[in-house]
């Protein structure tokens, strides 16, 4: 879905109780950058439309990436009111898409991840590290495959990097996640192999390791399903989500998770908090279109913060029996 607002925000852990999300959302337009609830739009080069961003301490307070017409990367690095544009990764190929910064447990920077290739159905997944004051040799980790490789994804705790995507096979597309660790990425292999589509993944990291949620083809449609990282095995995968649940958004809070995804039968963005076993505890959603593209600002236990058409939304939790 191409999207000409993206709408990014920036994760912060604080003490249990408190406000979990409290560093200020970013609405990034092309060729603009603006802070939500802020009045100054600041201009970037032409072109310009940034699509994720991450805590980036203690170089910086975040890290946004983006693309200048999809041929060349492009980085700014936020501190307060300021920002810089700084140089990206060294990357040769014709197409870029979706950089995507990665930051650990701690709002540290750790890599950043995107594609690469001759054009957009000919796409590497690629990766380099952050060595504390430049970036690393960047280095494949999976080439392209015999279709698309689309919608990245990336987690990190402590020096372990998590990637999940979404790669056709030939028949239809598979969830592939590669795992970097003490250096070196594993070998890409599908989450689970089956014969319907897998598409558009979330992964998040936790004090047990990684858990990926994504979009899959059953019974008519698509919903969520779930996968968690056992030591070196990913977990047969379970339902997270009704009939009709698309795109998710995963992020670590507490003992477990939040997930944000698109409910197609209830036309709205749902949010569950999930437990460390990935049981649903509280559930909340906001009436909204597909292109809300909602995201996390805050969340406790009571509510939950988001940003969408245009402005913050305070929604209450429902706890679930």
């Amino acid at each position: 879905m191409t999207r000409t607002l993206l709408l990014l925000a920036l994760t912060a852990a604080v003490p249990a109780g408190a406000q979990s999300f409290e560093a200020p959302a970013l609405r990034s337009g092309q060729g603009t950058l603006a802070v939500v609830g802020g009045d100054e739009r600041s201009p970037l080069p032409a072109g310009v439309l940034l699509t994720a961003i991450t805590p980036a301490g203690p170089e910086a307070d975040w890290l946004a990436a983006g693309t200048a017409g999809e041929t060349r990367l492009v980085l700014v690095r936020g501190d307060g009111d300021r920002h810089e544009t700084i140089a990206p990764p060294r990357e040769t190929a014709a197409t870029v898409a979706e950089p995507l910064p990665v930051a650990d447990e701690r709002g540290r920077l750790v890599g950043l991840a995107w594609l690469a290739g001759r054009d957009r159905d000919s796409l590497a997944v690629r990766f380099a590290p952050w060595e504390g004051d430049r970036w690393g040799r960047p280095v494949t980790v999976a080439p392209p495959g015999p279709g698309s490789q689309l919608a990245l994804a990336a987690a990190a705790s402590g020096s372990s990097v998590v990637l999940a995507w979404s790669r056709f096979d030939g028949q239809d597309d598979e969830i592939l996640v590669s795992r970097r660790s003490r250096g070196r990425w594993s070998a890409p292999r599908p989450v689970t192999a089956n014969s319907v589509p897998d598409v558009t993944p979330a992964v998040a990291a936790d004090r047990d390791g990684f858990l990926v949620v994504w979009s899959g083809f059953s019974e008519g449609e698509y919903r969520l399903f779930g996968s968690r990282l056992r030591g070196d095995t990913w977990q047969t995968r379970t339902p997270f989500g009704p009939p009709g649940s698309l795109f998710p958004t995963l992020v670590a809070h507490g003992d477990g998770h939040l997930l944000l995804y698109r409910d197609v039968h209830a036309r709205a963005w749902t949010v569950t908090a999930l437990d460390g076993t990935g049981r649903a505890l509280r559930r909340t959603r906001i009436a909204a279109g597909p292109d809300a593209s909602p995201v996390f600002v805050a969340a406790d236990r009571d509510s939950v913060r988001l940003f969408a058409l245009g402005r913050e939304h305070d929604l209450t939790w429902e706890t679930l029996p």
